[in-house]
């Protein structure tokens, strides 16, 4: 089905702009696999869901939907967490990879713009720590808010896209956790879109997060980041950091993004 369930009213008109969208089916989804002992038994279950929700059940000839773990990188600020290809998360990874063991600085985050026009897109990443808390990241897809499909029995927002795009426009969410095993550990995430630049352009700002905290000052109420961060095109980068239990949010363009919910 479409996305009215989750973004309008019982009487099919939209939310206002700021409006308190809630998910209860992906809520619940998250919360059992975060209890469930056995992770693929969570998400065979999850899986079972989706193809009856897409009419795949029974004999198929074409590729099913399937779950894959985040790749991950260790520096010594914590753990790195991303989408796995088709995404351009291990072009994330590589590049972060090589820019840490260099020591120089960060790369240009505006490449010159592909001569054929690219389509960006969107991925999820989800990480649970040992208490069961979650943290569910969704970067946008060129459809409204992510997908143009809403799994009714999941909650799960799924692509309507049909053309495959390249990997370097395959937005890739990252998530760095302090310590997977301290529910009190600072957690940040980055999440881009509408540039065919993700990798490069969350590059920048990881490293511009690593190179230093930031004042408190500098993060109250901030609707934006760092005066020399940008984003190529007219992409989007949202980030949310969690320190000493207090949350930031920080976004370009400046006030492109609600902090409310976070």
């Amino acid at each position: 089905m479409g996305l009215c369930p989750l973004l309008c009213h019982t009487d099919g008109t939209p939310l206002r702009p700021g409006a308190r969208a809630t998910n209860p089916k992906l809520a619940g989804v998250l919360h059992t696999a975060a209890l469930t002992a056995a992770p693929a038994l969570a998400g065979d279950a999850l899986l079972s869901l989706l193809l009856r929700d897409l009419g795949l059940q029974g004999p198929l000839s074409g590729p099913t939907p399937t779950l894959e773990p985040a790749v991950q990188l260790a520096v010594p600020q914590g753990i790195l967490s991303t989408t796995p290809s088709p995404s351009a998360g291990p072009e994330l990874l590589a590049m972060l990879e090589a820019a840490l063991h260099s020591g120089g600085p960060s790369p240009d985050p505006c490449p010159p713009l592909p001569q054929a026009p690219v389509t960006p897109v969107g991925s999820v990443l989800a990480t649970i720590d040992s208490s069961g808390s979650v943290l569910l990241l969704t970067s946008s897809l060129n459809s409204s808010f992510g997908s143009g499909h809403l799994s009714p029995s999941t909650g799960v927002l799924l692509s309507n896209l049909v053309a495959q795009p390249t990997t370097s426009a395959w937005a890739c969410p990252l998530i760095l956790h302090g310590s997977p095993d301290d529910a009190e550990a600072d957690v940040l995430g980055l999440v881009a879109s509408g540039t065919p630049a993700v990798a490069k352009v969350m590059t920048h700002a990881l490293l511009s997060h690593l190179a230093g905290p930031q004042s408190q000052a500098q993060h109250q109420h901030q609707q934006g980041l760092t005066p020399s961060t940008s984003v190529c095109g007219q992409g989007t980068l949202l980030q949310v950091a969690v320190q000493a239990e207090h949350t930031h949010v920080s976004s370009v363009p400046s006030g492109c993004c609600t902090f409310q919910g976070f």
